[in-house]
């Protein structure tokens, strides 16, 4: 395995970071490891960061976070954990209050058996340290609940209710082929959390709150992504969704160009002649191929 980089690498045990491209300021991480840091590590982190990353296990999996390197600048308030400066804040509970390190102490290796863990990372712009560095691993557990809700219908209902979900964050995945377009309906009562809309796992649609009288919209995609974080037993909605073939991705396509015109015919398919698109004509938005 060879390794090209443009910045300087460093070696972590058995890690080797690239200081120009390791550390993201927030993200959303769904694979089953993978590693951590904050910006600039190990050269240092920048004054006036606010950065939050989630992590999301496969579906009956627990999460253990373990840190390699740690170093944030070490101001404590009156109360134990009360960092007050910079400081890394970790949550696996949405019950549970956070717990914040700061300092050049190593935390403890954390295994929760929990739908996310989440990862706040402040500082000011006064000192710095080199940061922190950590990897996460899934490991598998049957006796965490499956948070993750697979359908690929292409019309169908969701209906949720907080007092009888055993999650508090729990996500319906709704993949159809690359050439459907999906609309769906929502009615909601949240007494917390919220309901967030995604076209994939990082591309939010919108997110509703509180009470919601029934919404319509298009998503535009053939994939729609359900998270809803709530912890309230009064919270629940109803959802349904249709989706409509627009025959416009996939197979095999034929593009014949004319003076001041650009044709495009889906022509061919594994099963021989496939209906064409009318042309010429703009091409539709948030097409995706398989």
């Amino acid at each position: 395995v060879s390794t090209q980089s443009t910045g300087a690498l460093s070696q972590r045990g058995d890690y080797c970071i690239d200081s120009a491209v390791s550390g993201s300021c927030s993200g959303i991480l769904t694979a089953e490891s993978g590693v951590l840091a904050s910006m600039g590590y190990p050269s240092g982190y920048m004054g006036g960061l606010s950065c939050y990353w989630m992590i999301y296990p496969p579906p009956t999996h627990q999460i253990q976070l373990k840190f390699h390197d740690f170093d944030l600048e070490a101001v404590e308030g009156p109360g134990t954990g009360d960092c007050l400066y910079d400081y890394l804040e970790v949550s696996t509970s949405s019950k549970a209050a956070p717990e914040r390190y700061c300092g050049q102490s190593l935390p403890q290796t954390i295994t929760v058996n929990s739908t996310r863990i989440s990862l706040r990372f402040s500082s000011d712009t006064v000192l710095s340290g080199r940061g922190f560095f950590a990897t996460y691993t899934s490991v598998s557990n049957t006796a965490v609940p499956d948070c993750t809700k697979r359908l690929s219908a292409a019309s169908g209902t969701i209906s949720y209710s907080r007092r009888e979900a055993q999650c508090d964050v729990i996500s319906y995945v709704i993949a159809l082929p690359s050439s459907f377009q999906i609309t769906y309906k929502y009615t909601g009562s949240l007494l917390d959390g919220a309901t967030s809309f995604y076209r994939s796992s990082a591309d939010l649609l919108t997110s509703y709150s509180g009470s919601t009288r029934r919404t319509k919209a298009n998503t535009l995609s053939n994939l729609l992504k359900i998270v809803v974080n709530s912890t309230s037993p009064g919270s629940s909605f109803a959802l349904s969704w249709r989706s409509k073939d627009k025959g416009l991705c996939g197979g095999s396509y034929r593009v014949t160009r004319t003076p001041g015109n650009l044709y495009s015919h889906r022509s061919y398919n594994a099963t021989g002649l496939a209906p064409s698109r009318p042309a010429p004509g703009p091409y539709p938005p948030a097409l995706r191929e398989p």
